[in-house]
């Protein structure tokens, strides 16, 4: 794959800068006609694409219902996913839908794409790419700053030697549920993931790295206070002062308590 012009769209539109948050009482006024011309314009320059013109008019009014810089977030889209390999209706079909949302749901779409398709990060296939740029960002419930955030981090944790080290594909797999967690509970998850991780790796439970992980992101996705309340409750289940389970009864018992 190509990779110059991904890379190239994503560092000109600042990308991976913060985005300034805007004044909710101030709406700038919507340019519908403007960003009509601008797409259909786009639309019809690209020949590749064989775009009818009744498709191209029915396509720039959706993008124009988005206003101010609707027509550039939709270009700018369609060029990384049609460089990437997406099929050029599917890549204009969700770049219309991301031109509904704001600029920083997009850029966080158009992120974390680059980290799944990119040959020198994830390298995962096309759809995969795809729907997991999805997953953290226009189907997103919650904060998607922070969702992306717990990804990226649970990303290097589990891809570095002195963390996970695992393969790239399960690694996308781990981050994602990390993120995930995180959307379900509206709260922070990747440092609770890494606790959890330590935790039970540290506590000679007889577990492979793949099963361990797996049973920090089970428990990370019971409730909110799950980490602790794990934890705690394992501790006090194998102590002589607590209940001297054995190990199958002390992850019942504390998965139970976890989960309240």
């Amino acid at each position: 794959m190509n990779t110059f012009l991904l890379s190239t769209i994503l560092l000109t539109t600042n990308l991976f800068a913060a985005v300034e948050p805007k004044d909710p009482n101030k709406k700038a006024p919507c340019l519908a006609s403007k960003e009509y011309i601008a797409v259909l314009s786009f639309l019809r320059s690209e020949k590749s694409f064989q775009v009818t013109e009744s498709d191209a008019q029915r396509i720039s009014d959706q993008v124009s219902s988005g206003c101010e810089n609707a027509a550039k977030n939709f270009t700018q889209s369609v060029l990384v996913m049609v460089e990437a390999g997406i099929p050029t209706r599917d890549a204009i079909k969700t770049a219309t839908e991301l031109s509904s949302y704001d600029s920083a749901i997009r850029n966080h779409f158009l992120e974390i794409f680059y980290i799944a398709f990119s040959e020198d990060q994830l390298a995962l296939d096309v759809g995969t790419s795809l729907s997991l740029a999805k997953s953290l960002s226009i189907q997103f419930k919650g904060d998607t700053s922070r969702g992306v955030n717990d990804f990226k981090q649970a990303l290097m944790y589990c891809l570095d030697q002195t963390g996970l080290n695992l393969p790239r594909p399960e690694c996308a797999r781990i981050a994602q549920r990390v993120a995930q967690a995180g959307e379900r509970f509206d709260q922070e998850s990747f440092s609770n993931f890494k606790k959890l991780d330590e935790f039970i790796r540290g506590n000679k439970m007889d577990l492979s790295i793949s099963k361990s992980t797996d049973l920090a992101l089970e428990i990370l996705a019971l409730a909110p206070a799950a980490t602790e309340n794990f934890i705690t409750a394992f501790k006090f289940s194998t102590s002589d002062g607590g209940l001297k389970l054995p190990l199958d009864g002390a992850l019942s018992f504390s998965k139970k308590l976890a989960s309240k």
